[in-house]
């Protein structure tokens, strides 16, 4: 065969062994498409949700006060307390239920109650939910 009769089997040739190649590459012929994923559902606080200043006789009392706008299932609810020095004082868990609609929890007496930025780090199945916070 002469050599312009072979071009068009070189030319074939070459075609396929490029389709073939770049099949292999899933990128090259779809466009990646996103994993889709359910989203977990979330506890939910309304804007209600405080962390308040209770004046006493004895002196002052912190109360938090949470609004439960939706609580996906039965669970425990994590309140860690933070002083002004970011010292973790106090901690509790609050079991809520889907149709409770609010929830309060006072600094335990025996903590003392200093001037300064108080803090309270709200968590329901592992995950953060709110952080609130009061100056004195």
């Amino acid at each position: 065969m002469t050599r312009s009769a072979l071009w068009p089997l070189r030319a074939l040739a070459l075609c396929l062994g490029l389709g073939v190649g770049l099949s292999a590459c899933t990128l090259t012929y779809l466009p990646p498409l996103r994993e889709v994923r359910e989203s977990t559902p979330r506890l939910e606080l309304g804007p209600a949700s405080s962390l308040r200043a209770v004046q006493e006789a004895g002196g002052t009392r912190l109360e938090l006060v949470l609004e439960l706008s939706r609580v996906p299932e039965p669970d425990w609810l994590a309140v860690q307390w933070f002083n002004p020095r970011n010292e973790e004082v106090a901690a509790t868990s609050l079991w809520v239920v889907p149709r409770e609609t609010e929830r309060r929890n006072a600094l335990p007496a025996d903590v003392p109650v200093e001037p300064g930025l108080w803090r309270v780090v709200v968590s329901y199945q592992g995950r953060l939910v709110r952080q609130l916070s009061l100056e004195l």
